[in-house]
């Protein structure tokens, strides 16, 4: 059984080491996982941050362009007031041609009136090439006013271009924003998973301390094995010495036998007796042999818990040899009286056949053969004394070795039981400790959890006031745009009115010049006036068609960097998702590997709870094995003690024949005497023989 259980326990330790090694492993795993993870998160930092300095680049070259625009938009500004500051100049030519038309009328009225029809054909034929030219001049207008139309729309496109481009700016702000906040994140989660991997490390560190322990432990185990191997060696060896005896010693009793069956024909008296107890003899006999192979089979059962004891049953066993030995000894003295007392008898037998005349002489013979046999009688009750003095004293010897037994069975068992309860102990620390460690792990997480939870709170109240704080912005902006819109607006009226009034002014100016005799400065001033707008105008065309063109290449610069700027945007938040994913996927795994290890721990418990109750069961057996055999002892000494009672009843049985036989037969008193005397010593002699080879029985046959 023991040899058993030291194999199971083997295998479990084999089993629990692997175990351990594959939870190295995977704990080694783990952290190549992690420092692999740590290496990609630290790739995309750098190419997180790579790409924040191209869009930072980006925003400085689309700031650049924005003051550019505002330049411009300056410029247009600082145009319009020129132009309002020619509005006036022409104002002030326009009062001095009133002033100049009054001085025409009052000399038309005072001088002109006897002029002839010939400057008046003239003057209409001026006044005619003055329309054409304030035709030409009103379409050369309307196409400067299609033309300021036109450049009214693309300021109002550009104004939307720069809206649009200043929400994109806005957007990818906050998208900056995100990603900054993305990092910090993605960094905190860094620096916890360094500290997670710095605990997973102390408590790898932790287990194979425990490891060491552990085999170090098993070592010793190994070891206290061995030893008990060696020991329990030694003692089949002795048993095996023991049953060799038990052999010779059967060998003995068999002559022993044969000699009582020789005996037996001549004693008819104690026939009855002797086969009776024969009977018994054999029948406790085979019982013991049955005690014995019960009793070989407890000790080889329990040869771990008597390695003491052997040594000290040894050595009572060869005290119990030497007694067996003066035993021996006494009862071949016994023998040699034996075969001199049937000497005796056949001598008497063949005197009281050949001499029954000289009855005198025999009577003096039998007389000196009487005394002869008294004495050797005395002898052998002396002897018979001594063997049941002996008998007392191994019987004592055997209840102190009992004694011993008892008392180095209990502290071999006392010792079991402290050494059951160290590794009960140890087994319940080391569980306190697993319990404690998985407590702090649940702890960890909890607290992990609560951490990122808050945090991705944080984070999203921090987007919703981002995001409320942007449309704030937007709205703004579109009520700065909507006034800026309604003032251009105005202004485009109020220039368009000016322009109505000045054509008007021009349409009265043009009448009023028919009736002047100057018309020819008044076309001089129109010409150069007209020249002079004319070149303005051409040059503010020419300066609008640069700003168009150079408006149009920076739009679409705008939109290919808006373009790339989406595409590296949604690739950052194709990856930001993937290692979210990946983020998502290792606490899962990380879930579920804290799953097997609960499972684990379980699956620990219950076999050291199992072991506990195998080892309480084995105990509880081992007790009540002891108690058995305690029993068994008692009930063996019980029956050799009603053995001797019986065996002197038997003797007083036989005395009390010799009597009757001495009082009724007086004619061969010699002859029974001898055979009552050779009788009773050979019934103690049995009686003396047999205990000293019996074991402990219940059963008890008289």
């Amino acid at each position: 059984m023991q040899i058993v259980q030291n194999w199971e326990a083997s295998i479990t330790l084999l089993i629990v080491e692997s175990k351990l090694y594959d939870s190295c492993s995977y704990f080694d795993t783990i952290k190549l996982n992690m420092q692999q993870n740590y290496a990609k998160h630290e790739h995309n930092a750098a190419a997180a941050r790579k790409q924040l300095e191209e869009k930072n680049c980006a925003i400085v070259q689309f700031q650049a362009e924005q003051a550019q625009q505002v330049q411009e938009i300056e410029t247009l500004h600082r145009r319009i007031d020129q132009l309002e500051y020619m509005k006036k100049e022409h104002e002030k030519m326009q009062m001095r041609l009133d002033t100049h038309k009054g001085d025409c009328a009052v000399r038309n009225i005072h001088c002109l009136k006897g002029e002839d029809l010939e400057e008046e054909n003239s003057l209409h034929e001026k006044l005619r090439k003055a329309l054409g030219d304030l035709d030409e001049a009103y379409s050369a207008l309307s196409v400067r006013n299609s033309e300021l139309s036109q450049l009214e729309i693309n300021l109002n496109q550009q104004q939307e271009a720069l809206d649009h481009l200043e929400e994109l700016k806005h957007v990818t702000e906050n998208k900056l924003k995100g990603y900054m906040d993305e990092n910090h994140v993605l960094k905190r989660d860094l620096n916890a998973k360094g500290e997670i991997e710095e605990s997973l490390r102390e408590e790898n560190d932790k287990l194979l301390d425990a490891l060491n322990e552990a085999n170090s432990a098993l070592s010793e185990k190994k070891t206290e094995l061995r030893q008990s191997e060696i020991t329990l060696h030694q003692q089949m060896q002795a048993l095996e010495h023991l049953e060799e005896l038990r052999a010779n010693m059967e060998t003995e009793i068999k002559g022993y036998a044969d000699e009582n069956r020789v005996l037996k024909r001549d004693l008819d008296v104690t026939h009855i007796a002797k086969m009776e107890a024969e009977k018994t003899h054999s029948e406790e006999r085979e019982k013991l042999l049955s005690a014995l192979d019960k009793a070989n089979r407890s000790l080889s059962d329990r040869k771990n818990e008597l390695d003491q004891s052997s040594i000290k049953l040894h050595q009572q066993m060869q005290a119990v040899e030497q007694l067996e030995k003066l035993r021996v000894d006494m009862e071949t003295e016994l023998k040699h009286y034996m075969d001199g007392n049937c000497v005796l008898k056949r001598d008497l037998v063949a005197a009281l056949d050949s001499k029954m005349d000289a009855e005198e002489s025999l009577r003096e013979e039998i007389d000196k053969l009487c005394s002869i046999i008294d004495e050797r009688g005395r002898h052998i009750e002396e002897l018979q004394q001594h063997i049941a003095l002996l008998e007392e004293e191994n019987l004592d010897r055997k209840l102190d070795v009992a004694g011993l037994i008892k008392s180095e069975v209990e502290k071999s068992i006392q010792e079991m039981n402290k050494k059951y309860s160290e590794i009960v102990e140890v087994f319940e620390k080391k569980l306190l400790e697993l319990e404690t460690r998985l407590s702090f792990f649940e702890q960890k997480y909890t607290c992990r959890e609560q951490e990122i939870m808050e945090m991705f709170d944080q984070e999203e109240e921090d987007w919703y006031t981002l995001i409320s704080e942007k449309e704030n912005a937007i709205a703004e902006i579109k009520v700065i745009v909507e006034s800026a819109q309604l003032d251009i607006k105005h202004l485009l009226e109020t220039a368009s009115e000016k322009l109505a009034e000045v054509q008007v002014e021009v349409q009265q100016l043009f009448g009023f010049a028919e009736n002047l005799n100057s018309l020819n400065l008044i076309q001089e001033h129109d010409n150069l006036f007209k020249d002079m707008l004319v070149a303005e105008c051409e040059r503010e065309l020419e300066a609008l068609q640069m700003n168009l063109a150079v408006e149009k290449e920076q739009s679409g610069n705008l939109k290919n960097t808006l373009e790339h700027l989406k595409a590296k945007t949604m690739a950052e938040m194709f990856e930001k998702t993937k290692e979210h994913l990946e983020v998502s996927s290792m606490l899962k795994s990380l879930e579920e590997r804290k799953q097997i290890l609960e499972d684990h721990v379980g699956e620990l418990t219950s076999r050291t709870n199992d072991m506990c109750n195998v080892f309480a069961q084995e105990r509880n057996g081992l007790f009540a094995e002891l108690t058995g055999l305690i029993d068994t002892i008692g009930a063996a000494v019980h029956g050799d003690e009603e053995l001797m009672a019986s065996l002197t009843k038997i003797m007083h049985k036989v005395n009390n024949e010799e009597a009757f036989h001495n009082s009724s037969s007086r004619e061969m008193p010699n002859s029974e005497n001898i055979n009552s005397r050779s009788t009773a010593p050979l019934a103690r002699n049995k009686s003396v023989h047999l205990p000293h080879r019996r074991l402990p029985l219940k059963e008890h046959n008289y």
